[in-house]
């Protein structure tokens, strides 16, 4: 019985490699693990570089979780190398997730290395969440927290009352961070990543006979 497919994901802060991103994270990784425990086949692994790195079971999560990894260390920035499906071994996934890094560009904030989808795929997935993080750096404190609370409890109402704040302004703060186009990216992305690859019908070719 053939396993599971199964997904690499690697992040570090843009810019600054040698920064240690558990510190970085200072203390919060331990929520957002919860967050995707189900989904984490094994575990968050704190690579002597200061990277991190993390094997998950479900590769359509790969990208959520990278968001909220993201929205744990705002506004400090990260990139990340996400690879699916891959080998079978753990630690082979974890490698071949580290290598990405390297490959994400200056500037750019995402890898994609994903077994069957052609080059012009994953350009414009990696351009997709590209404008997904561009559009995060540009919050404000208040609108990154709104989300953030907005995430975990999935009703303005709550957000407002632990907030201190009307709903209005919750709404508000939503529309400024762009959260609907922000969650319309990520649906997209997360279909992609666990959609079968589709046999190739281009080039078409001329019948010359």
């Amino acid at each position: 019985m053939a396993s599971p497919p199964q997904s690499g994901l690697a992040a570090a802060p843009a810019g600054s490699r040698q920064q240690d991103l558990g510190e970085v994270l200072n203390g919060q990784l331990e929520e957002v693990s919860r967050r995707f425990e189900d989904v984490l086949a094994a575990g968050v692994k704190l690579e002597e570089d200061g990277e991190i790195t993390l094997v998950l079971s479900d590769p359509s999560r790969a990208f959520d979780l990278a968001v909220a990894l993201q929205e744990a260390v705002w506004p400090v920035r990260l990139c990340f190398s996400i690879t699916a499906p891959g080998p079978e071994e753990a630690a082979e996934l974890r490698k071949q997730a580290k290598a990405g890094l390297e490959k994400t560009g200056k500037g750019r904030a995402f890898h994609f290395q994903v077994q069957g989808k052609s080059k012009s795929e994953l350009r414009l997935a990696q351009e997709a969440a590209g404008l997904h993080a561009a559009i995060v750096s540009e919050w404000t404190p208040t609108r990154a927290a709104a989300v953030r609370r907005y995430r975990l409890l999935k009703k303005q109402a709550e957000v407002a009352k632990e907030m201190g704040v009307s709903q209005q302004a919750i709404s508000q703060m939503l529309v400024g961070a762009r959260f609907r186009d922000l969650a319309s990216t990520e649906d997209a992305l997360r279909d992609w990543l666990t959609e079968p690859a589709a046999p190739g019908i281009w080039p078409l070719r001329r019948n010359r006979g």
